[in-house]
């Protein structure tokens, strides 16, 4: 899907932008939200910001490192490969 485009904003990104929020960009995650290291074979990894070496976790892991990084207040994600609930574990571990 490297060069798809779609014909329309989801409906959650259509009902933000009807309450004036301001839209950053998009950021890297899994093809189809599907998986937990958010390496895209297209665009490549995501990185978790606190630690290059290491991935942020879940399928939607470029919203995770956007938000751990302070780029934004919030982000947009899934929880199909585990978004929602791998990156604070991630954060969480220790070595």
């Amino acid at each position: 899907m490297r060069d798809f485009i779609p014909n329309q904003d989801a409906v959650v990104v259509a009902q933000l932008k009807d309450t004036g929020a301001v839209l950053l960009g998009k950021t890297n995650m899994h093809e189809f939200a599907y998986g937990v290291t958010s390496n895209n074979p297209h665009y490549g990894p995501v990185r978790n910001p606190w630690e290059l070496s290491r991935i942020p976790g879940g399928s939607s892991g470029g919203s995770a490192a956007a938000v751990a990084a302070g780029l934004c207040y919030g982000s947009i994600g899934t929880d199909t490969g585990g978004s929602i609930r791998i990156p604070p574990h991630f954060a969480a571990s220790s070595d």
